[in-house]
This record gives C-alpha cells, structure tokens and sequence, in this order.
C-alpha cells in the first residue's frame, strides 16, 4: 500500500508512520518540514503547508491517506478536495470530545455530537470537539463511503509531548506520601499510541470506512490499578494518600492539566461525569486490541528518561502544593 500523512514526525504521525513501514508500505510524509524533519529516512518526504499550499501533492497518487493534524473544517476541506480523486480511502484523527454529553456511561458513536453557534468559529481552543464534528462532516461530504473517522481518546506513550500519562510513573517512582485524586475506583481510558497507530494502519488496509471510538483498554481500569501498576514497574513504594474530590475543587486544583487524568464528580461538571467510560465495542469488534497497561507505563518511562531536558515544562501537580494539600487533608481527619 502508498501511504500519505499528513504530518508523520511527531507522537501519532510518527508513530503511523512507524507502524506502516514495519508492515511493508511505502510511506510519504507531507509537513512544512520544521520539526524533526530528519526523521524517518525511509520515508518520502513533501513538503507544504495544510493552511493554501498543497502544490507538493499534485499528480501523485497514494492508495490511502491519514490525517493526523486538522483541527477546523476548511482544512479538511482543502485537503479532502486536492486528495478525492488521487487517493481511494481517507482516515481523519478526531476525538471523543466531539460528543455532546458525558453525564451516562457507555457513550457510542451514534451519539449526538456537539454544534457550533457560529459555525465559522476557528478558535480550536474553545470549540475543539465541536470543530472535529464539523471536520468530521466535511469529510464525509467530500469523500462519501471513503472516510473513516477515529474518535480517539487520550493517546499515551513513547513520544507524547504533553506527559498527561508518564507524570504518573515518574511521580510514583520518587514515592513517599503521594496525593492521589478523587475516588480510587474511577474509570480511566486511554489508548498506547502503538496501538492506536497499528489498527489505524490495519483499518487503512481494508479501507474500512465509518466512524470508530478508538480508546481504552478493552476492559475497566481504575485510577487505583493505573497507580498500583506504577508502583510495580518502577519499584518505587508510595504511600497513596486519596484525596476527595470536593476537597481538590475546592483548592482550585486544576483537573486534567495540573492533575493528570483526574476528572472530579462534583456540581458543574455532571455533563463530564463518564468522560472516561466510552463504549468501545464497535473498534474492538473491528480488530483493536491492546498491549498490557504495565508494556505502556514501561515505554513512556524509559521516553522520558531518555529524552533532554525541557525548558518549562510544567505537567503535573507542583511538589509543594502536593505537600500542602496533603497537610491540610490530613487536618481534616
């Protein structure tokens, strides 16, 4: 299989990338060739820009695409409409986040997604899920029973830019008295990026179209295994202090961002309730499968351990306030 990316240097991209090299593709890269732009040297690379020049991409012919980097829907559209008539199948990357409402378990992707007031609206940091809806729409108009539409969920892993996931090894290694958020039975999702990239690789090859729910793993996982499993594949020993969820809303503790993965139950959020209890049935029936949670813990960790330092990084509850709201817990009783 010819194999076009959109993007393919960073996290996902690259990892695709990865993915269908190992399964014997020929793969092409098309980036504004700023970030690692040596990277992958079995790869072709073009280069360009998805925002008004895609000259690079005129003439050839690939059997499929993967989007990984559009985020408003006149991007898609540029590209779905320089691409329909030179590729047979197109995989658009979106997002868990274009449903509208979280507040019961079990969301499927016959669900209603979110809408825009103002459908023109680019501001991705407002609107993300909603515009991924729309992205999602274009597409389908542009390329009918060609596209297939992955609503992933958070993505984990070697690579991962953001460290949502690795803060929570690399916490637990240090040990000592960790706070550990809300209740210890939470549901948790996410998805290995290995994983994510070697079915949509596999999905590609089928062209399989529709949409798709893309996150995990295929059975429960608690904030206490995911901590748990920490523990054990870095050998720290911690001493999980669980601490409540009214308790950390009401110190302005940060879901998400300054505590990773944590995502409380409290008044104003009910709409986010089962954010991490998404249904993935149909992408398992669909052949998604998934490596053990402590393989993803290991890789992410030995990433981060190897990578440089990076100037301002700031994932991940500060060490002080950690050990001020623990003191100020356990006050409480």
């Amino acid at each position: 299989m010819k194999l076009l990316i959109l993007g393919g240097t960073v996290f996902l991209g690259y990892h695709l990338a990865q993915s269908a090299l190992r399964f014997g593709h020929e793969v092409t890269l098309f980036t504004r060739g700023i970030t690692n732009p040596e990277i992958l040297p079995e790869a072709e690379k073009l280069r360009g820009d998805r925002d008004g020049n895609l000259s690079a991409l005129k003439g050839r012919r690939w059997d499929a695409v993967v989007d990984t980097s559009a985020y408003v829907p006149r991007i898609v559209k540029q590209s779905a409409e320089r691409l329909a008539d030179c590729v047979e199948h197109y995989t658009f990357v979106s997002s868990i986040s274009v449903y509208r409402d979280f507040s019961k378990p079990g969301v499927h992707e016959g669900d209603p997604v979110g809408e825009l007031d103002d459908p023109a609206s680019e501001n991705v940091r407002k609107h993300y899920g909603e515009l991924k809806a729309l992205c999602e729409r274009q597409l389908e108009e542009l390329m009918p029973g060609r596209a297939l539409n992955v609503r992933s969920g958070l993505i984990v892993g070697p690579q991962d830019p953001t460290d949502r996931f690795a803060f929570w090894p690399i916490r637990i290694r240090k040990g000592g008295r960790v706070l550990a958020p809300g209740r210890p039975e939470a549901r948790l999702q996410f998805i290995d990026v290995r994983d994510l990239s070697d079915w949509i690789i596999r999905m590609a090859e089928a062209k399989t179209a529709g949409t798709f729910n893309a996150v995990g793993p295929a059975e429960p996982l608690t904030m206490r295994r995911l901590l748990e499993a920490c523990a054990w594949v870095t050998g720290g020993d911690p001493e999980l202090v669980w601490v409540g969820d009214e308790f950390l809303h009401s110190r302005g503790a940060s879901p998400w961002d300054e505590i990773p993965l944590w995502f409380p139950v409290h008044a104003g959020l009910e709409s986010f309730t089962h954010y991490m209890n998404i249904s993935v049935e149909k992408a398992l029936a669909a052949g998604l499968t998934f490596r053990t949670l402590e393989d993803t813990i290991a890789a992410a960790l030995e990433w981060c351990d190897a990578r440089p330092p990076v100037p301002g990084r700031s994932m991940g509850l500060d060490p002080d306030k950690e050990a001020r709201w623990l003191a100020e817990w356990d006050e409480l009783g």
